[in-house]
């Protein structure tokens, strides 16, 4: 989180946006308590090469969730996959 953190949101409105809407659909994930990967995978943040894989995987889990289609992380993605 250090690398996003670190840069002038302030002067990329469009990065700052982006932030709050991956942490929002982070907390939504780790409060349904089947999304610990959340957690622990953001502690990879500081390498930049993590960012892309990091926010598609947790904005897929969340529109997965959020249509009533409960997945386990990177794992199983989709149940019955």
């Amino acid at each position: 989180m250090q690398l996003a953190t670190a840069r002038d949101v302030d002067k990329d409105i469009l990065l700052g946006h982006a932030i709050e809407r991956l942490a929002n659909e982070g907390d939504y994930l780790l409060n349904t308590r089947r999304h610990g990967w959340v957690r622990s995978c953001a502690n990879g943040l500081n390498d930049g090469n993590n960012w892309d894989g990091y926010a598609m995987a947790v904005h897929l889990a969340y529109q997965l969730e959020t249509r009533t289609l409960e997945c386990e992380g990177e794992v199983k993605l989709i149940p019955g996959d």
